[in-house]
């Protein structure tokens, strides 16, 4: 399978942001971003097993529902903020996966954070 070139990841309503390993990501840098007013933040992490950085997407998965409580604690619902293991060759699931969440966040609609 071809990889997801950055082109196809083009759109006004999606920003990327690469880090090394999403056992990287601070949750506390999850929970400012949607305190910015971001509809939602879907995390891409390694498989199970298949980190190159050992752990890291355990970490990762293991931050998920604390940050998850505390979306709900300042009044952002949790679905707003989606983990999902995508390997690097999968771009045509990660598409999928976009556009999955970009629906669901549709039916949210807009942040309570986003200003108007």
């Amino acid at each position: 399978m071809e990889k997801l070139g950055k082109d196809k990841l083009k759109h006004p309503s999606l920003h990327v942001v690469e880090v090394p390993c999403a056992g990287s990501i601070d949750p506390l840098h999850i929970l400012r971003v949607f305190l910015w007013g971001v509809d939602g933040i879907l995390i891409g992490r390694c498989p199970t097993g298949e980190c190159h950085y050992i752990s890291g997407n355990v970490k990762a998965e293991n931050r998920i529902g604390p940050t998850r409580e505390w979306l709900k604690e300042v009044g952002i619902e949790p679905e707003r903020l989606k983990m999902e293991q995508v390997r690097v060759n999968q771009g045509e699931k990660l598409l999928e996966t976009l556009e999955e969440f970009v629906e669901q966040l549709q039916r949210l609609g807009p942040s309570p954070y986003r200003k108007k």
